[in-house]
């Protein structure tokens, strides 16, 4: 949507690099002695772990960093992730410990929401295309490009101060060290996708074709069509006093005319029709890289990949009223065609083992087109009246993340030693690492459309008669066009410091370093209507393209009209900034004894405004950099805050205790949570996940949580190792969603601070080889986590709401999560299967409100069984199957009869998929 507006971003481009650095001055006796028996104790616990097999020892690999990390740290590799049959990372994310995935996208860990973790790619903050969260859905990445995960629930300095449930970084794929190339195909189909629904209108690898986009002649007129107190209208009075402003009056009935010449520079050709779908999901991926030798011990080396998947997801799902569910229901039919392109190009040059640089860029689309038609039974209209309501719908949403990295990893080792000709000194190995990521996250919603129809129903055969799509007002305002615009953009840079040094029997690691992530997100709506008068109904049709059609909006007679509809969906624009600098001492004696001690100081600042994306001048932000910004009262929507923020952690490690390696980890730090960008401004937005429409508050502060953490860890000889975890955490001024009261099917809901909250718990974590079974069991291994909360609690008494239950759970966590993986390698390495189960209990899905109870997301139970079949070393084939248990989603809410409604269900069908993959 393009409507002759521009933004301004002083206050973002204004930042200055603001570079804050430890400075480490001591001198300490080098000794390499210790370093030498620690990397040979390291040897000999890689050699330990790797055993024969194809699935096991992919699981298997990712003991050796947990084994050496002095934090708690899970990670996930690239082998052990494509052999759960996981395709993206929200899937993959759900094998660790207490963590749950939620709409497919985003995750939770240890019951703690989107909003308490910590995403990032390669180190970098990105920002998110999703249109009402901050943090980035998973979902969009897809395994492919993924060399690992590191799932860190422990804090330490060098991380992010916003930090509650975790912190997620997702690494890339490194650039090989020879050449490497692979191709693959892929082909699947759904159980409840042989047919979808469709309408006119399609897209060039997931980009817009044009069929929908908005009307210049429309950008153009709204532009110039300003009344005097500066709001806007499209109105034929408007139009009239604009020409009369600008020296060419015109009669009324011509304004009339050029309203409705506006209105037909819509597409109308919206019809929604049901197709045949034999194949659901496709795609490809491909991918090559070298490096090269290029003298004077530089290499240079790149790897470019291209991933493309196309689905097709059709399900039915059904909304009821908790008062009479049986009455007042919408049944809708909801079809997705997704499409995914994922670009990556990295470029490395290397000097010998001290000096690296490298770039690493993505291009990522994901796109949406849903349709929708749905049956809705209302408090005019129930089930058993024998009327109703039929709405078609259809949404395209065009999702765009770029980004651009670069990074840089120095070490003053004896090759840059000879080179400058500095003899050996305490500074030996001291190593420098430095980032800088520029990103942009865009979402565009050209023209989703929306119209009504009235009909009959005969309650005893259930069959439809006399679908009309009505004008008039009488159920709509005609046929409605929604235009939304997201633009987030986000700069991080940063560097960090390490020097090693060596006493006897211990070994120093003194690091620190600064970052800084600015960030500016701006959101436009638009939503016009195409009305006319009630005298059109008397032709009965349900074509969109008929009621619509140019013939009918030409003829004066019918009343037809463009409309700019008001909306509390306000234009918005956010703003933030965090600098922070942070130190840290890792102290070890002996390999058996690790101290981590840390803090961080981070300086937060944030503006928000509401601002008219048309008007004659565009907002200016506030200076963030500014003195001032921090002197006196800050005025609405302008905050800021700074902290210290410690860390502390104590590794115990035995040899031979029970395993060949006991690991005992205890952690505390004291962290900060900060408000979703789209939550600090003052206006609304449509939740997409909950359909909650809810109400931002520029007043929501931050909330301060202490984590504590206690991990016991037994690393045996065969692989096998078992993980218990105690993990505490408390919540001062939780940033909560607390429902309101709405009239008719409207769900709102609006951002509070609560008081308190708590959440105490226990992970338990295992990988276990079945060879004490005989020869057979030796081929088997059980690899699985449960989580359980004993303690989850939020407490909103004070609140000025009308929240239902003041003392509650946290929103969607759950107090049991279950992740049991049931995995096979066949003797020659040619076969590899895995059954894997994912259960959680139920968990709050949004506090109940004037005295209605709270409603609860049901257990998920999913089955899923992945095979390969490795014909040789270089071609293998994949057979993936999914939600074996054909579980569904339900959400359910007890009524003031004490029944439980189940107010929402949705089915999600089995997925059945074939891939084959060759390397070269």
């Amino acid at each position: 949507m393009t409507i002759n507006k521009t933004f301004s971003k002083a206050g973002l481009a204004a930042f200055p690099l603001c570079l804050l650095s430890t400075i480490i001055s001591t001198t300490v006796s080098a000794q390499d002695q210790l370093g030498a028996e620690i990397n040979q104790q390291i040897g000999q616990e890689i050699e330990r772990v790797l055993v024969r097999g194809r699935l096991q020892t992919a699981a298997e690999s990712i003991v050796t960093e947990r084994i050496e990390s002095d934090k708690v740290v899970d990670i996930l590799g690239i082998e052990q992730i494509s052999r759960a049959g996981d395709s993206n990372i929200a899937d993959a994310l759900r094998r660790v410990p207490g963590l749950t995935l939620v709409d497919g996208k985003f995750i939770y860990i240890r019951g703690l929401g989107e909003r308490y973790q910590n995403v990032t790619l390669n180190g970098a903050a990105v920002p998110s295309p999703d249109l009402t969260r901050n943090v980035i859905p998973l979902d969009i990445f897809p395994t492919a490009i993924v060399a690992d995960i590191a799932v860190q629930k422990g804090y330490t300095a060098d991380k992010s101060a916003v930090f509650g449930g975790g912190a997620i970084d997702i690494r890339t794929t490194a650039i090989p060290d020879s050449f490497m190339a692979y191709i693959g195909a892929s082909g699947g189909i759904n159980s409840l996708s042989d047919s979808y629904l469709d309408y006119p209108g399609g897209n060039d690898f997931g980009k817009e074709d044009g069929t929908r986009a908005f009307p210049s002649i429309v950008s153009s007129t709204l532009g110039s069509t300003f009344i005097n107190d500066g709001d806007l209208d499209i109105s034929p009075s408007a139009i009239q006093d604009t020409a009369s402003r600008n020296g060419s009056a015109i009669t009324f009935e011509q304004a009339e005319a050029l309203n409705r010449e506006l209105a037909l520079g819509f597409n109308r050709d919206l019809d929604i029709s049901e197709k045949d779908s034999s194949v659901q999901d496709m795609g490809f991926e491909v991918g090559i890289g070298d490096t090269y030798d290029i003298g004077g011990e530089f290499t240079l080396g790149g790897l470019v990949t291209l991933n493309y998947d196309e689905s097709i997801r059709t399900q039915d799902r059904i909304s009821r009223r908790l008062e009479e569910p049986e009455e007042e229901f919408t049944e809708t039919t909801k079809s997705t065609q997704n499409t995914s392109v994922t670009v990556t190009a990295a470029v490395a040059l290397k000097w010998g083992y001290d000096h690296s640089i490298e770039s690493k860029n993505f291009f990522i689309r994901n796109t949406d087109d849903e349709t929708f038609v749905s049956n809705e039974y209302n408090d005019t209209s129930g089930f058993s009246s024998g009327g109703g309501f039929r709405n078609y719908e259809g949404i395209f949403e065009q999702r765009e993340l770029e980004i651009n990295q670069f990074s840089g990893r120095h070490i003053l080792g004896e090759d840059t030693r000879d080179l400058i000709g500095l003899d050996s000194t305490f500074l030996d190995d001291l190593e420098l690492t430095w980032f800088y990521s520029d990103s942009n996250a865009t979402t565009e919603i050209p023209n989703a459309f929306t119209s009504v129809a009235t009909f009959s129903r005969d309650t005893t055969t259930n069959e439809f008669s006399n679908v009309n799509i009505s004008l008039g007002g009488i159920v709509s305002n005609g046929l409605q066009f929604d235009n939304l615009d997201l633009d987030d953009q986000l700069e991080s840079s940063g560097f960090e410091m390490k020097l090693p040094l060596y006493a006897g029997d211990w070994a120093f690691e003194l690091s620190g370093g600064t970052r800084i992530d600015k960030r500016g997100r701006i959101s436009d709506q638009l939503t016009l209507t195409i009305d006319g008068s009630s005298i059109v109904n008397s032709l009965v049709t349900d074509s969109i393209s008929t009621r619509f059609s140019d013939e009918a909006i030409s003829n004066a007679d019918n009343g037809f009209e463009l409309a700019l509809e008001s909306s509390e969906f306000s234009p918005s624009l956010a703003a933030t900034k965090v600098e922070a600098v942070f130190g840290q001492v890792n102290i070890d004696w002996n390999d058996e004894l690790t101290l981590v001690l840390g803090s961080r100081f981070e300086d937060y600042r944030q503006v928000s405004a509401i601002f008219n994306p048309l008007a004659v001048s565009s907002p200016i932000l506030p200076n963030l950099d500014s003195n001032s910004f921090t002197e006196g009262e800050l005025p609405e929507g302008i905050f800021q805050d700074d902290g210290i923020y410690p860390s502390a952690s104590a590794v115990y490690k035995i040899y031979d205790f029970w395993a060949e390696t006991f690991k005992l980890n205890l952690m505390w730090s004291e962290n900060v949570i900060r408000p979703d960008m789209r939550e600090i401004v003052d206006t609304s937005f449509r939740d997409p996940v909950t359909d909650f429409i809810i109400s931002g508050n520029s007043s929501v502060t931050p909330s301060d949580i202490t984590n504590i953490d206690l991990r016991a860890e037994w690393f045996f000889e065969s692989g096998n190792n078992f993980t218990v975890s105690l993990f505490h955490k408390d919540i001062e001024n939780p940033i909560e969603l607390f429902s309101q009261t709405a009239t008719g099917n409207e769900l709102r809901a609006e951002v509070l601070n609560a008081g308190t909250a708590e959440i105490s718990g226990l992970e338990v974590e295992w990988m276990v080889n079945l060879e004490f079974l005989g020869d057979i069991g030796s081929l088997f291994f059980v690899q699985g986590n449960i989580t359980s909360l004993f303690n989850n609690e939020i407490d909103a008494t004070g609140v000025e709401s009308d929240v239902t239950n003041a003392v509650r759970p946290l929103t969607q966590a759950s107090d049991f999560v279950a992740n049991i993986i049931v995995g096979f390698d066949s003797e020659d390495g040619k076969h590899s299967a895995a059954l894997a189960f994912n259960t959680f209990s139920e968990r709050l899905y949004v506090s109940g409100a004037s005295g209605f109870a709270d409603s609860y997301e049901q257990p998920f139970d999913s089955l899923d069984f992945n095979y390969t079949y490795y014909i040789q070393e270089d071609l293998s084939v994949k057979f993936k199957a999914k939600n074996l248990l054909d579980a569904k989603n339900e959400i359910t809410q007890e009524n003031n009869d004490g029944v439980d409604v189940t107010r929402f269900e949705q089915e999600v069908g089995q997925g059945y998929s074939v891939s084959v993959s060759y390397k070269f």
